[in-house]
């Protein structure tokens, strides 16, 4: 609801020239979505991972172990960008 309200505010204050408000409630809300992105893909590798696991496929496919540590590193520059974002909202 306030993601909502605070685009449209942000929009109008655009369109009228305003250009250095930013809306508290939207930033707290992207940072909190950045949040849930993380915890998601970290539940998708872990899935995954468990998944090779039980068909023992793990070291045969070095492929998807690297897709999977590539999830690790988007998870870890994520972190940075939501904790940027954290900062800003200060």
């Amino acid at each position: 609801m306030h993601r909502n309200i605070s685009r449209i505010v942000m929009d109008c204050c655009k369109l009228l020239g305003i250009t250095d408000y930013k809306s508290p409630h939207l930033l707290f809300c992207d940072s909190a979505r950045l949040g849930e992105i993380i915890l998601e893909l970290e539940s998708l590798a872990d899935e995954i991972s468990k998944i090779c696991e039980r068909h023992n496929i793990n070291g045969d496919n070095k492929f998807l172990q690297r897709d999977i540590e590539s999830i690790g590193e988007i998870v870890h520059d994520l972190r940075n960008t939501a904790q940027k974002i954290k900062r800003d909202e200060k």
